[in-house]
């Protein structure tokens, strides 16, 4: 099971990356109201979150038996590439926005996001090593 997750240069480098964005995300959270600020948050979330997603599709195309199939759409990868579009939309939009209270809100959401991909592809690596 610890392959899943340090078994290869890929699987290190998504652990790290999911690690440092729980880190990122706590201390950002933690920090006292008004000194944060979201808009820059909200591009660096969109940011790691774009890294976790290319270094996902790398570790699933040098599987020989991948979690995420990319061959042909399926159910799993097309809720992926919604979710990506629609993190892309916001980190766009957070990086245009003006108002702290938006960019504090797609901050929040961009988190969701990341944390609702990684569960998904990590239900499907997990279930994938047990069949």
């Amino acid at each position: 099971m610890l392959k899943l997750y340090f078994g290869s240069v890929p699987n290190f480098l998504s652990t790290a990356l999911f690690l440092f964005f729980t880190g990122y995300f706590i201390s950002t959270v933690k920090k006292p109201e008004g000194t944060v600020k979201w808009k820059k948050a909200s591009i660096i979330t969109v940011l790691i979150g774009t890294a976790m997603s290319a270094i996902c599709g790398i570790k699933d195309s040098t599987s020989a038996d991948p979690a995420v199939s990319f061959k042909q759409m399926n159910p799993s990868l097309a809720m992926l590439c919604i979710m990506g579009a629609a993190a892309m939309i916001l980190g766009i939009t957070a990086g245009i926005c003006k108002k702290e209270k938006i960019s504090k809100r797609i901050f929040f959401i961009l988190s969701f996001i990341i944390l609702a991909k990684t569960i998904i592809v990590e239900v499907l690596r997990i279930v994938k090593h047990f069949n």
